[in-house]
């Protein structure tokens, strides 16, 4: 077996002038959480989505625990998801107070439905949650 001999990043970031630009702008401002850009990504998140209101969270985590919450999954649901998850899908799932449950693909469901891939990434959750929430707006 060979080895490389260079490093090879697992995701490398696409840093550019711009976005240090604006790093640096937010530090100056002395708002570095919820603030006027945080206002203005979620106003211009909406728009673009045509929803009536965007969320911004710090993570894929807090969002799937708002969606899930918001959605009414609690105590005494069974969200299915895959094996091959990150494993914050399935504490996430657990602190609303439902239960996880593993299945692999193309088998039947008759539950609440998360999809999601290795890196937790959400993917055609919209059509097979119960509440039937647009594509865009999860």
């Amino acid at each position: 077996m060979q080895v490389r001999d260079t490093f090879l990043p697992f995701s490398p970031p696409l840093i550019g002038e711009e976005e240090i630009s604006e790093v640096a702008d937010s530090l100056r401002t002395g708002w570095i959480t919820t603030g006027p850009k945080v206002k203005r990504f979620e106003e211009e998140f909406a728009c673009f989505v045509g929803a009536p209101s965007a969320l911004g969270l710090n993570s894929w985590t807090a969002a799937l625990h708002v969606a899930l919450a918001t959605l009414g999954v609690g105590s005494g649901c069974a969200v299915i998801t895959t094996p091959m998850t990150f494993c914050s899908t399935v504490h996430v799932i657990e602190q609303v107070g439902a239960r996880p449950r593993r299945r692999l693909w193309g088998r039947p469901l008759d539950h609440k439905f998360l999809p999601t891939d290795f890196f937790s990434r959400c993917r055609n959750t919209p059509a097979h949650l119960e509440a039937h929430v647009p594509p865009a707006c999860v």
